[in-house]
C-alpha cells in the first residue's frame, strides 16, 4: 500500500480561512491594547514627574518646580528655561526654585534643573486647568501651587482626541496625585 502525505486543496482553503477569521478578530483588539498601553506609559511618566518634584521640594526644603517647555529629541541640548506658549505634552523641567519660586528658572539665585522630560509623542495631547496653567510647584511642606495659585487642579491626557481611552490625573492641593479612567475632555 503506497499512501502519500500531505493535505488536500480543500483542507489547505479551510485551514486558511481559519486563519483570516482569527487574524480579522485579533487584530482590531491588539490595536487597542497597544493604545491602553500607550496612554499608560505617558500616565506613568507624569504621576512620575509629579512624584519627583514634591519628594524632592521635602528632601530638599525649598520649593521644586515643574514647568512647561518645548523640547524635542531631535533638539541639540535639552532647554533651560520654561516655555509659557508650549503645550505641557511638548516637555517639561523639573528644577529646585528657592529663589523667587515664580516659575522662572534663574540659576543666580540658586535654581538647579533636576529633570527635563522631552516632548511626548505625536497624537498626545495633555492640558490643564487654570491653576497649573504654565507651571506646577511643591513647596517643602508636599502642599502645591500653581501659576494660577493655590488650589487643586487637573491634567487630562488623550491619545488621537479620545475621551475615553484618556486619562485624568489629578491634583490635589495637599500635592498627592492619583489617575481617574476617562477624560472628561479633551485639550
Amino acid at each position: 500500500m503506497n499512501r502519500k502525505c500531505g493535505f488536500t486543496l480543500l483542507e489547505l482553503i479551510m485551514t486558511l480561512a481559519i486563519a483570516a477569521i482569527v487574524i480579522t478578530l485579533g487584530v482590531p483588539g491588539f490595536q487597542e491594547v497597544i493604545r491602553n498601553n500607550r496612554i499608560t506609559a505617558q500616565t506613568n511618566e507624569l504621576i512620575t514627574a509629579l512624584n519627583l518634584a514634591r519628594s524632592e521640594a521635602i528632601k530638599r526644603g525649598v520649593p521644586v518646580t515643574m514647568c512647561k517647555t518645548s523640547y524635542s529629541v531631535t533638539a541639540t541640548s535639552p532647554p533651560t528655561a520654561c516655555n509659557t506658549s508650549a503645550d505641557w505634552q511638548q516637555g517639561w523641567i523639573i528644577y529646585a526654585d528657592p529663589g523667587s519660586n515664580d516659575g522662572v528658572i534663574k540659576t543666580s539665585e540658586g535654581d538647579e534643573i533636576l529633570r527635563v522630560k522631552e516632548a511626548m509623542p505625536t497624537g498626545f495631547k495633555l492640558g490643564t486647568g487654570g491653576t497649573f496653567t504654565n507651571w506646577i510647584a511643591y513647596l517643602p511642606t508636599g502642599f502645591n501651587r500653581g501659576s494660577g495659585g493655590l488650589g487643586n487642579d487637573t491634567f487630562r491626557l488623550c491619545l488621537d482626541g479620545n475621551q475615553q481611552t484618556g486619562k485624568e490625573i489629578i491634583v490635589n492641593q495637599a500635592g498627592r496625585a492619583w489617575v481617574k479612567e476617562g477624560a472628561s475632555s479633551c485639550p
